[in-house]
């Protein structure tokens, strides 16, 4: 009789490419619908990456200490082509999509059955979409972290030349989000685990995928040290305390000068007060964190199938399928130290759904062809429509409200001028710089304006909400003299103050 499995497995690759080509055009469409970025994830692109890629571009130093230069550095080498930072980063991130989805498919596709990650893909993809066109690292750092993984995964046994250059793989992941750092930590020990061969190949393994991606963050690690006394200075420290000891206020500019001091190192946050800390980050693993996942992302009834998935997935003595789960699994508990952001999942989606997929997809796990078919377009059904909702809102919250003010900016300052505003994203339309002070009344704000020279002072409803000091400004009838009110957008409550 003759063996299906390999029709299967080129009927499943053929499928696995038509979805790719869907998910470029579907999220390239939206991103040539998305001109301007948002308040949420967008606002690090303009006031971060953006100026960071400027910054290189023109030989000028890196000065952002909550990340590398990677991503900054890849927006800014795409733009020589499109000649606008913000069109780099949307082709960046829908560029990444699409390959994390190619190399999501080729590493489950060499663990588990070829439907199933036919069908994890396909979830993946739907989930993806709101993030897929939004310029941001997450699908950068995440495509990296499969690709990393399918060097090792697509042979029975990879020697030290793949794991080099899974390592170099993983050291730009990092250096595109330092929170893949556990990608780092996960295939070190897999190698030294599951490499295959005796203990003195598998010790290769793991210093070749040591050693290529040493090579790839050295350049980082060495401006580090130079800039900022440590290779491992980082800002992203005191996200994590925020996190752990003001849950509730987690990254207000207001803990950084109050504590900022104190948290210079991963050793501060876990010692400043450990049991807290760490009944923090458990209720964060066991509790909140799978809680938030099974609502925002699985859904309903995707998130009754994930356990059996997983059990299923896990009881495996195949290395590979292994080093897949514990570096994804690794990266999930290191997640426990921060807040939750659907898009900080992003590498974890293809596991979920292929975990989901296996009690529906996998003809040997006793469910019916059809009812498993049928029961994974209803999961498929709910997840899209999640997608679709999330989509329109990224759509509907663009601050297009920010044009005509910046054009009105524009008229009366040149490049370089400065203007006072709580979000960075009219210093990208306008080319002057931003900045905004720790002020919480009117005459604070004032005062500042005066003594750094600002031209214009921007309020809004929504930026009001994140720095309530700002409220003091609402009322344009009750500012100095030296404020005078330009523009006033009624709908988004957004007034534009020229300093005088």
């Amino acid at each position: 009789m003759k063996d299906k499995a390999p029709d299967r497995r080129s009927s499943c690759d053929q499928w696995a490419i038509v979805a790719c080509v869907a998910m470029l055009l579907i999220v390239g469409a939206l991103a040539w619908r998305h001109p301007l970025g948002t308040f949420a994830t967008e606002t690090d692109f303009y006031g971060v990456y953006a100026p960071q890629a400027n910054n290189l571009l023109a030989g000028r130093p890196y000065t952002y200490r909550r990340g590398a230069f990677g991503y900054p550095w890849l927006v800014g080498v795409i733009s020589l082509a499109t000649g606008d930072l913000f069109t780099a980063g949307k082709i960046l991130s829908v560029v990444s999509s699409v390959l994390l989805l190619w190399f999501a498919y080729r590493v489950l596709r060499c663990v588990t059955d070829p439907l199933v990650a036919l069908g994890a893909i396909a979830l993946t993809g739907i989930a993806l979409v709101p993030h897929a066109f939004v310029a941001a690292t997450d699908p950068v750092a995440a495509a990296l972290v499969w690709a990393a993984l399918w060097v090792i995964v697509r042979r029975d046994s990879a020697g030290p030349r793949a794991w080099c250059v899974a390592g170099l793989l993983a050291g730009a992941s990092w250096l595109v989000r330092f929170q893949s750092l556990f990608v780092l930590a996960g295939m070190f020990l897999g190698a030294l685990l599951w490499a295959g061969g005796p203990w003195r190949r598998r010790a290769a393994c793991a210093g070749a995928f040591f050693g290529g991606a040493l090579l790839m963050m050295a350049p980082w690690l060495i401006t580090n040290w130079r800039t900022n006394g440590s290779p491992f200075a980082n800002e992203l420290y005191l996200q994590m305390a925020a996190h752990l000891y003001d849950p509730d206020h987690e990254w207000p500019m207001t803990f950084k000068y109050k504590f900022g001091p104190r948290f210079t190192s991963m050793g501060q946050v876990l010692m400043a007060d450990p049991p807290h800390a760490l009944r923090q980050t458990l209720h964060e693993i066991f509790v909140d964190d799978p809680q938030t996942l099974a609502e925002q992302i699985l859904r309903f009834p995707g998130y009754l199938f994930v356990g059996v998935g997983l059990l299923v997935l896990g009881r495996t003595s195949d290395p590979r399928r292994r080093l897949v789960l514990w570096t994804c699994l690794l990266g999930y508990l290191m997640l426990g130290m921060s807040s939750f952001e659907p898009r900080y999942y992003i590498f974890l989606l293809p596991v979920l759904f292929a975990a989901l997929a296996v009690p529906l997809l996998n003809e040997r796990f006793g469910v019916g062809r059809w009812v498993g078919l049928l029961v994974f377009l209803i999961v498929a059904g709910t997840i899209a429509s999640n997608a679709i909702n999330e989509t329109k809102k990224v759509l509907r919250e663009e601050p297009r409200q920010l044009l005509p003010i910046a054009a009105l900016i524009r008229q009366h300052t040149k490049p370089g001028d400065l203007i006072l505003s709580r979000k960075p994203h009219l210093g990208y339309l306008t080319g002057c710089e931003v900045k905004f002070p720790t002020a919480n009344t009117v005459e604070e704000f004032v005062a500042f304006a005066h003594d750094n020279h600002a031209k214009y002072l921007i309020y809004s409803a929504y930026e009001a909400k994140l720095w309530p000091g700002l409220k003091s400004l609402a009322d344009p009838t009750a500012v100095p003299a030296t404020l005078q009110m330009v523009y006033r957008d009624a709908p988004t409550d957004t007034l534009v103050y020229e300093v005088r």
